[in-house]
């Protein structure tokens, strides 16, 4: 049964590679059929699976395409065929043989004035520049394609290059101009009538806006986007926007309104099985309860969060699962789940830390080749014309010295750059391996206290008798307030410690700095809080 089965599937493929080869050479010397008939003759085989099947037989008969139509002269569908051995690179990640093909195609269609395949091409090398994280040449590709596309009055094309655009733009943080392209966008979408466009224009600039920190305009676009998306039915979209709109209340500190809006998002999102969306529902919903003191809804909601992300892969939900439960644990003493949590969120963030580092590391390459660009045109577009021959010559050497103090300035910046990310690195790797120990100290503090006492309780609780003896009762009440919640809550900032202890924040600032130096805590600022709140706990732990 097995070998009749194989035979089915292969005998198409078998019988496709020789019925076509052979029926392709007899219309080929045909002199009845027309030439559109023999290029669709040599486009069939390909179009009905050997590209994905039999490469080699898809690789034969766009041989055959390119010869056939370099003998007839046919331009356009010469074009065509570099598109094809473009796209075919492209995909395979061999960007250099890809550009070159795409430039063969563009420099045919400029020949026989094809405008519509001129746009094509240049937002195809534009991806390329894109993939390749050459910015500055994929928006000049994209302004090209698009200059085009509105000469031609092509919206759909007009529309890619401005969304293009505008995703480089916010991905660069240049969140004006990702919001001029984004409105731009808007209108063509509104003119044309295409709904789903203006709601999906309409959440891009709700997210430029919260990012730009004006809440109250990104909760506009972003209500504007959801009844458009209710009167489309569109579930998938109505879900994204109730967490955006979730999302803006928890940074306004609206916490009711918040949790409501990520619950009705978490409601759509298990009923579509958008896991990425349950995930980030979830983590948000957590977050806003263990800010709030509610420690248990928090540890349910985001136990529940990091499963989800963890099957998905979701790293910045995962690390902010983490980081809740980390708090929550810690805050119901909870120490070895909290333990737990705290060494998974390290390393979460430690590759998050990575990409951040590599992601300004592309974005100063962005800015020199931006100001590179700017100085080179600011020097073209000068009148040199008017100029002599001498005056020329004097332009030349300026602009010269002007490049190579350029290029010293660049590559000092580098260097600096550099060595401040390599010193960063260093430091931040010496911190985690002095914590790493300190919890294991912590760990074995916890199991010694669990065997003699059988009570959890114990671990973790600030001992004052103990501390004070340490530190030659140098605390006075409030750096004991101070440090009490800061056990409780070791990721809170000074802003709502202040708030909860009713003392100033430039209060809060200068008891923690006096609690440094007592403790004799030496680290970095990221570190200062865990280290303060492990020493604390170790002389409190202390037999």
């Amino acid at each position: 049964m097995k070998t009749i089965i194989i035979i089915k599937v292969l005998f198409p493929l078998f019988t496709l590679s020789q019925f076509s080869k052979e029926n392709l050479k007899i219309v080929l010397n045909d002199k009845g059929p027309s030439e559109t008939h023999k290029i669709n003759s040599i486009n069939n085989p390909v179009r009905d699976g050997s590209l994905y099947c039999q490469p080699d037989n898809a690789f034969f008969f766009t041989k055959q395409r390119f010869r056939f139509i370099s003998s007839n002269e046919l331009k356009k569908e010469m074009a065509m065929v570099f598109n094809s051995k473009a796209d075919s690179f492209m995909v395979s990640g061999d960007y250099p043989n890809a550009l070159e093909y795409f430039n063969r195609s563009l420099k045919i269609n400029k020949e026989i004035d094809n405008k519509q395949g001129i746009t094509k091409v240049l937002n195809s090398i534009a991806m390329i520049h894109l993939k390749q994280g050459d910015y500055v040449k994929s928006i000049e590709y994209h302004n090209l394609s698009l200059s085009v596309s509105e000469e031609i009055n092509d919206k759909q094309e007009v529309l890619e290059s401005l969304l293009n655009i505008a995703f480089i733009y916010n991905f660069i943080e240049n969140y004006d101009k990702a919001l001029d392209y984004n409105i731009r966008c808007l209108s063509i979408y509104e003119e044309i009538g295409n709904k789903e466009g203006v709601a999906d224009c309409y959440n891009n600039i709700g997210k430029i806006f919260c990012q730009k920190g004006n809440y109250d305009k990104a909760s506009n676009s972003y209500y504007q986007a959801l009844a458009i998306q209710e009167e489309l039915g569109n579930d998938l979209g109505i879900g994204i926007t109730l967490s955006n709109i979730g999302l803006v209340y928890k940074l306004k500190g609206n916490h009711s309104s918040a949790i409501d809006y990520l619950k009705r998002s978490l409601a759509i999102n298990k009923k579509i099985g958008n896991k990425e969306g349950i995930a980030g529902s979830l983590s948000k919903i957590g977050e806003i309860f263990q800010r709030t003191g509610n420690c248990d809804s928090a540890i349910i909601y985001s136990t529940t969060a990091l499963k989800t992300a963890q099957e998905i892969n979701q790293v910045s939900i995962i690390n902010n699962a983490t980081k809740v439960l980390y708090s929550a644990y810690k805050s119901t003493n909870q120490f070895k789940k909290a333990l737990n949590m705290y060494e998974l969120f390290n390393e979460i963030n430690d590759s998050l830390q990575n990409k951040k580092i590599q992601n300004e590391k592309i974005h100063q390459e962005y800015k020199y080749k931006y100001d590179q660009k700017r100085i080179s045109d600011s020097l073209k577009h000068a009148q040199l014309f008017k100029l002599n021959k001498q005056d020329r010559q004097r332009a030349a050497e300026k602009e010269k010295n002007m490049r190579f103090i350029f290029y010293l300035f660049f590559s000092l910046t580098l260097i600096i750059f550099g060595l401040i990310l390599r010193i960063r690195s260093i430091k931040i790797q010496t911190e985690k391996d002095f914590l790493q120990k300190e919890i294991q100290v912590l760990k074995s503090t916890a199991i010694i206290h669990m065997a003699l006492y059988n009570d959890t309780s114990i671990i973790g609780q600030l001992d004052r008798k103990k501390i004070d003896t340490a530190t030659y009762s140098l605390l006075n009440d409030s750096d004991w307030r101070i440090l009490t919640f800061l056990c409780k809550n070791p990721t809170i900032n000074n802003r709502e410690i202040s708030e909860q202890i009713s003392l100033s924040f430039e209060g809060v600032r200068s008891s923690l700095k006096k609690m440094y130096r007592i403790f004799k805590i030496h680290h970095s600022i990221e570190n200062q809080r865990i280290a303060l709140v492990i020493e604390a706990t170790r002389i409190s732990n202390s037999i």
